[in-house]
């Protein structure tokens, strides 16, 4: 659990570098915006549905960045829920297509990490190309400054 609770803590740090990057830097490029909010968004899905609450399936909309600098601080608390909770527990869950599945929530978690590297990566990709300079968010640099 120790491993995943450094996962939960580089993405939400990664996670925090994107949002202060597309709304500080790079404002104008609403592609980061809407991106940023989408990961914010998807990941809120998640913790709703672990914890049995109804799901926004607007996850593409584009957030302030007060309102996601909000969800961020609900996201630390919940990873940290979760984290202390039984990983094995497997989850009955409905995707917005209406399908039925269940995973544990340890897999959720890990989705939850990839979800979230891989549009960082998009957004990385995207600001290199409008040459905005886009944060260093790799996991090495994140586990040399927690050391």
């Amino acid at each position: 659990m120790e491993y995943l609770q450094r996962l939960a803590a580089y993405t939400s740090w990664a996670n925090r570098l994107w949002l202060d990057f597309a709304y500080d830097t790079a404002q104008e490029e609403g592609y980061l915006t809407r991106l940023v909010s989408h990961v914010y968004l998807a990941e809120r899905v998640w913790f709703q549905r672990i914890r049995g609450e109804a799901t926004d399936k607007d996850v593409f909309k584009t957030q302030t960045k007060v309102e996601l600098l909000d969800l961020a601080d609900q996201h630390l608390h919940r990873y940290s829920d979760v984290l202390s909770s039984d990983l094995r527990r497997v989850l009955t869950y409905r995707r917005f297509t209406g399908d039925e599945y269940e995973s544990a929530l340890s897999d959720i978690l890990l989705h939850l990490f990839t979800h979230g590297s891989h549009h960082r990566g998009q957004m990385a990709s995207y600001a290199s190309q409008k040459k905005l300079g886009p944060p260093n968010t790799d996991l090495i640099t994140f586990s040399r400054i927690q050391d």
